[in-house]
């Protein structure tokens, strides 16, 4: 069964990019409305939501519901060898088979063939949480400074106040801080209801943001005192949310 077909194929590809970065075995649900992946690390501290609605794809044929759990990393072993000339990408269900197929479209035709997981039974409950403190901010600003932090330490912490956001970090050998006002041009908005402050592990988070970059420029960056970070990552079309739990008694 034909399921879709997307043209800029290296877009789609890169998301699927980020979901390996958060559990290499996700389960893609299917319906009528779009394309949903909603999956945890294997330790349950990072989590994504990714929505494609069926406006996204230029086929979209999905009569009846359908869920697949899929090896993203070994399908990206020949995605990673996509290029400019790949002007589509279609998916092909075998659900009899349990194999899904992918197809890239140039001047030739490659197709990968894997075979569907078991689905996992385990039910993830999407987060009820008011978040205190929000900053829209440019994507690759917040991947500077996680990268800059991540030669000293292992995890940061993220204070806010009324105009200002601020990145700070401490080792045995140094302390490093990176205060932005709202008036800087990497703020686009900064929205406090109260001052909050959290600390969150830095390789993980890092790892997403990296892969995270090659999809948007834009980030909202949503905490409270002492709970999960969250990165409303902006779209073209759909959404990309992302949880990561906070670092407690540090």
């Amino acid at each position: 069964m034909r399921v879709f077909e997307v043209s800029k194929p290296l877009i789609f590809r890169d998301y699927l990019k980020v979901l390996e970065t958060i559990n290499e075995e996700p389960t893609l649900e299917l319906t009528e409305d779009g394309l949903t992946v909603l999956t945890m690390d294997p330790g349950h501290v990072e989590m994504i939501r990714l929505e494609l609605p069926r406006q996204y794809f230029d086929i979209w044929s999905v009569p009846e519901p359908v869920k697949m759990c899929l090896n993203i990393k070994e399908l990206n072993k020949v995605l990673k060898r996509m290029n400019k000339q790949d002007s589509q990408m279609q998916l092909d269900y075998d659900h009899e088979n349990a194999r899904a197929t992918f197809t890239l479209i140039s001047d030739i035709r490659r197709s990968k063939s894997v075979p569907t997981l078991e689905l996992l039974e385990e039910e993830i409950p999407s987060p009820r949480i008011y978040f205190k403190s929000k900053t829209r901010m440019i994507l690759s600003t917040f991947k500077r400074i996680l990268e800059d932090f991540k030669e000293n330490a292992d995890h940061f912490k993220l204070e806010t106040t009324w105009n200002q956001i601020k990145f700070s970090t401490d080792s045995d050998y140094s302390h490093e801080s990176t205060p932005i006002d709202k008036e800087n041009d990497n703020i686009l908005d900064h929205h406090v209801e109260e001052e909050s402050t959290a600390h969150y592990e830095i390789e993980q988070l890092l790892d997403f943001v990296k892969s995270a970059c090659k999809v948007s420029e834009v980030v909202n960056i949503e905490f409270s005192d002492s709970m999960p970070l969250k990165l409303d990552v902006e779209l073209p079309q759909g959404s990309m949310v992302y949880y990561l739990a906070p670092m407690i008694g540090v």
